[in-house]
């Protein structure tokens, strides 16, 4: 897991970018294998081959989404690959979603701080989701860039509209049961040993660009997930 105050997903992220380290991931490659294709392919038109280039810096974002190292993130991103063949545009933008707020709690941050926003006002200004998440991470030279960055991802993904420094969520993304127990689980992730009602698990803002839908059945039957009742309807979910 990021240690605190790691940001890491200082880049724009296209989606065909993700979509293709995801089929590499699908397919068997290797984490090297999937770095020599995104240098050779996907990425060719970005400068600097070397780490600290551009397109050694994307290479470095998409890497930690699809190839993460720790055995939670794995586990999660395994899941993820069970459900991709069959996944919709919209399902597959949510195990995007769902793998990038487990990888960087600075992407969960922004979107946190977009979809509380948004679900108050209607819309957000750039300079307010800065101002809030750098109450988190400090106010430090890179946070502002950053931030640009995810929220550029997010526009690219058709997740936000962005127009100028004005915010506003796109159409929700309707997801199947199965991609939006990953999103739960990927939110949970970041909350080890927290428990959290189950109504305010699907309301969670940095889901905002989707539609998530979860019954008490649907949570009960996955594995990942642990369903405590504490009254009739009062029921609270923790990552196993």
């Amino acid at each position: 897991m990021s240690t605190p105050g790691f940001i890491g997903f200082d880049r724009k992220v296209e989606l065909e970018w993700l979509d293709g380290v995801a089929a590499r991931a699908s397919a068997g490659d290797t984490r090297l294998e999937a770095m020599r294709w995104l240098h050779a392919v996907a990425l060719s038109t970005l400068a600097g081959d070397g780490a600290h280039g551009a397109k050694g810096k994307t290479a470095t974002v998409l890497l930690r989404i699809w190839y993460p190292q720790d055995v939670r993130s794995l586990e999660l991103r395994n899941t993820a690959l069970k459900l991709l063949p069959d996944a919709s545009p919209s399902d597959r933008l949510a195990l995007h979603w769902a793998l990038s707020i487990a990888a960087y709690p600075f992407f969960a941050a922004v979107a946190q701080q977009v979809g509380r926003l948004v679900g108050l006002q209607g819309d957000a200004s750039t300079r307010d989701v800065t101002r809030r998440v750098a109450e988190q991470y400090g106010d430090r030279s890179t946070l502002s860039r950053a931030v640009q960055r995810v929220l550029g991802s997010m526009a690219a993904w058709k997740a936000l509209i962005v127009e100028r420094s004005v915010l506003r969520p796109a159409m929700k993304h309707t997801v199947s049961a199965p991609v939006a127990l990953l999103l739960a689980r990927a939110v949970l992730f970041g909350l080890p040993g927290r428990s959290v009602p189950l109504e305010a698990l699907v309301r969670e803002p940095a889901l905002f660009a989707f539609d998530v839908s979860l019954s008490l059945a649907d949570v009960q039957g996955d594995a990942g997930l642990q369903v405590d009742r504490l009254g009739y309807d009062d029921v609270h979910v923790t990552a196993r």
